[in-house]
């Protein structure tokens, strides 16, 4: 990484760059904090503690699930004690330990409601290396994604247009009806013919 960074400043590399990758969040990550809480408490809880206790009954409250939320909504809850709300605003909008919390809260929330996997964890403020995120920058993911479903789209409309083409009047079944209808007519033709004048 050292080199990496070092490719991009030149030959020197201020020192609070090199820190910065492993101690603290990337500078343009969007801070999501802020609205989380404030969606939380709008909705009628006084505390992130009593949201996650919103979602699991008393008898899950032993799951292992539930205590890594609890524990992560406790330390948010410790965080903004006694704070007015811009002070808390203004807090957890620059917090990277707010923002892992409330983001790791906010994605399980996701997935509880929709079952969206993907989703929830492309939510996580830090995601473990290995795992099933991208590494592209977001605007190379939109574009191969926007890419692909254009050809998906592309392929289904020349498939639809070749078997329309494919069940046509006069193709297969139909040329086999002509024939026969032909057949028919010829045989009706003669027989005036052959009836006496």
């Amino acid at each position: 990484i050292a080199e990496a960074v070092a490719g991009a400043y030149g030959d020197e590399v201020p020192e609070e760059e090199l820190s910065s990758w492993h101690d603290k969040l990337p500078l343009d990550l969007k801070r999501a904090a802020p609205e989380i809480y404030k969606n939380m408490r709008s909705s009628g809880t006084t505390s992130v503690r009593h949201w996650i206790n919103e979602l699991f009954p008393m008898d899950k409250r032993g799951d292992p699930r539930y205590l890594e939320l609890f524990n992560a909504a406790t330390s948010v809850d410790f965080l903004v004690a006694n704070k007015s709300s811009a002070e808390t605003m203004q807090l957890l909008g620059t917090c990277d330990h707010a923002e892992i919390s409330l983001r790791r809260v906010a994605a399980y929330i996701h997935e509880k409601r929709t079952g969206d996997v993907d989703a929830a964890n492309a939510m996580l403020a830090v995601r473990p290396a290995g795992g099933s995120s991208d590494v592209a920058p977001h605007w190379l993911v939109t574009e191969a994604g926007t890419y692909s479903l254009a050809e998906h789209r592309r392929r289904e409309r020349a498939r639809g247009q070749h078997q329309n083409h494919q069940n046509a009047p006069g193709r297969e079944k139909g040329g086999k009806g002509d024939k026969n209808k032909k057949g028919k007519g010829g045989g009706k033709g003669k027989d005036p013919a052959r009836t006496p004048g």
